[in-house]
């Protein structure tokens, strides 16, 4: 029964092939491209502009919204304002069913490790999970796409950059969620939705894996249960 059922789009073909993604810059330059899309919405991942790397200490690169949000480095607003000012522009047609691409990567390479269980880390976090819900509202989008298998893991840079990571740190803790106490997620769950509602009161957020038995033994979405245990305890209705 698929009556009254919205079809979302995403995939590889939105974050692999450079200039060719299907990402925020790309819809804004290719407007066409709405007019032959056969779905009711996309999963858009979001192209900070290399302009805003100093801000972020960040070598100066484009780089998606999702490898950063989860970083302890703050999004600056002036960059969710241009994305949305690019989305805007798009004519959407039929599509209106959007969603923010909010994957657990980190694109900073080891930079801006954040620590849960800090609270001065975790404001920064929950400002970029403002800012993340704040880009939703601007662009009409309906909420985030969290995908909770972590593809990475925890690496702590060296100051010096040689060699480029800290050996003497744990390399197999999956970045984000994979290194903090289940106690420290949930809490952290509870803030986060707290912080998105606020820009976002009626969020929608699609989630790929979580709360099955596997869960608990699949290293990729080991404390995935723990943070989304707080997020259902913190929802606002």
């Amino acid at each position: 029964e698929l009556r009254g059922k919205k079809m979302i789009a995403g995939g590889q073909f939105t974050t692999a092939g450079g200039d060719r993604a299907v990402t925020s810059r790309y819809l804004a330059k290719n407007p066409e491209l709405t007019a032959v899309l056969p779905y009711d919405g996309l999963i858009i991942p979001a192209v900070i502009d290399a302009k805003w790397s100093d801000k972020m200490e960040l070598p100066r690169e484009d780089r998606f919204l999702h490898g950063v949000v989860w970083n302890a480095t703050r999004i600056p607003p002036e960059a969710v304002e241009a994305i949305a000012v690019e989305l805007n522009s798009v004519k959407w047609r039929g599509i209106t069913d959007n969603f923010l691409n909010y994957s657990m990567i980190d694109s900073t390479r080891g930079r801006h490790m954040p620590d849960f269980a800090n609270d001065a880390d975790w404001v920064i976090l929950e400002h970029n999970a403002r800012q993340a819900a704040r880009l939703c509202r601007l662009a009409g989008m309906k909420g985030f796409w969290l995908d909770t298998e972590q593809y990475g893991n925890y690496r702590w840079r060296t100051k010096s950059g040689t060699p480029e990571f800290d050996a003497s740190k744990p390399g197999n803790l999956k970045f984000p969620l994979g290194k903090d106490k289940p106690e420290v997620l949930r809490k952290r769950g509870r803030q986060w939705i707290r912080a998105v509602q606020g820009e976002l009161p009626k969020i929608k957020i699609m989630i790929t894996f979580a709360w099955s038995p596997d869960a608990n033994e699949y290293e990729p979405i080991r404390g995935a249960n723990a943070f989304l245990d707080g997020v259902l305890e913190g929802i606002e209705v």
